[in-house]
């Protein structure tokens, strides 16, 4: 399969030994261009290779090597780098996840230098910076093979979140597997910065569970490009699963301006299931409101018409504490005060 240029990073040579520069595809060693950098290195270099030596001790306390990783990071991001590479297989699960914890920051804070035009990519800076972005994406890919789950999956989602392809797919197979929740993992995918996240809210939507499609439809929905889908395919669906309908009827309550155009159609259906017609009324009472039509007329109409829709599901059900009436008179206690707020 094949990936955007920007995104197709490879796995390369990472394990290196402590004390090394760190290595990346292109053979060039990664060194701080800046010289007052580079002097304050120099001069903090005992101290840098004590600390890398107590890390890599197996004789050491877990909590000795962690507080050395952590001051090291504070002293050197650039040898912090390095080592976090090296530590991401360690048999410590929590020095395992410090160091994945270090790699995922180092993606916050260079990813966007590394998408910046080529017109200032020519500066020595932003090479180094891309080069660091690009090690730490190595290592953060040999942190989502790890064996453990607590080391796996927090690699894998800061990968899908600058879009690697290869992690959205695990990703999914670890929704699938139940290593982490599908909401959760839709969540995660709608942060992916190409079209490969919302690909991967669409596969939850086709095939997800119940969960997995209620959350693909709040992001979908909010989306311009895909609200159409959502209003005319499942909230305007009489066939469709009544939470999925509520889900779209919340999410484009919120996000589409001409909701109230339509929702009262749907309202008017004497068929509809009741926690649609819920979350479609109090849309609809939201929608008016945020386009600024909601007078008092027609707050009073909305009220009446929850009145009626509570006096006739009470003659078809048997009990007074139905789930029905409940989700009704829940709504009908918020509506009692002021019109509802987003």
């Amino acid at each position: 399969m094949i990936r955007p240029a920007s995104f197709a990073f490879t796995v390369f040579g990472w394990l290196l030994p402590f004390g090394l520069s760190i290595a990346v595809q292109d053979g060039v060693q990664l060194q701080n261009p800046d010289s007052r950098v580079q002097s304050y290195l120099e001069g903090q270099r005992e101290k840098i290779s004590q600390l890398e030596a107590t890390i890599a001790s197996k004789d050491a306390e877990v909590q000795e090597r962690k507080k050395a990783f952590l001051e090291l990071t504070m002293i050197s991001d650039e040898s912090a780098l390095r080592v976090a590479g090296d530590l991401v297989h360690d048999d410590s699960l929590e020095i395992a996840q410090e160091a994945v914890a270090v790699l995922s920051n180092e993606i916050v804070l260079t990813s966007a230098q590394h998408m910046s035009t080529t017109e200032i990519g020519n500066s020595s800076s932003l090479t180094y910076s891309r080069k660091r972005f690009k090690a730490a994406i190595a290592a953060l890919q040999a942190a989502s093979v790890d064996a453990r789950s607590q080391v796996r999956l927090p690699a894998l989602k800061s990968l899908v979140r600058i879009s690697d392809q290869d992690a959205i797919d695990s990703l999914r197979k670890a929704a699938i597997g139940s290593e982490i929740s599908q909401p959760e993992a839709v969540r995660i995918c709608a942060q992916a910065a190409s079209n490969f996240g919302k690909a991967c809210v669409m596969d939850f939507l086709n095939s997800g569970s119940l969960e997995g499609k209620t959350a693909a439809i709040s992001v979908l929905g909010s989306m311009p490009s895909e609200r159409s889908m959502i209003r005319n395919k499942i909230f305007l669906n009489s066939s469709a699963e009544p939470k999925l309908r509520s889900a779209a009827a919340n999410v484009l309550s919120s996000y589409d301006p001409k909701f109230s155009s339509y929702a009262f159609s749907v309202i008017a259906d004497p068929q509809l299931p009741t926690e649609v017609y819920a979350s479609t009324l109090k849309g609809f009472a939201i929608s008016t409101q945020a386009d600024g039509k909601l007078d008092a007329a027609q707050w009073v109409t909305i009220k009446e018409a929850l009145n009626h829709k509570i006096q006739a599901v009470e003659k078809t059900k048997l009990q007074s504490d139905s789930d029905d009436l409940k989700v009704l008179r829940g709504l009908q206690k918020s509506f009692l005060s002021a019109p509802p707020v987003q």
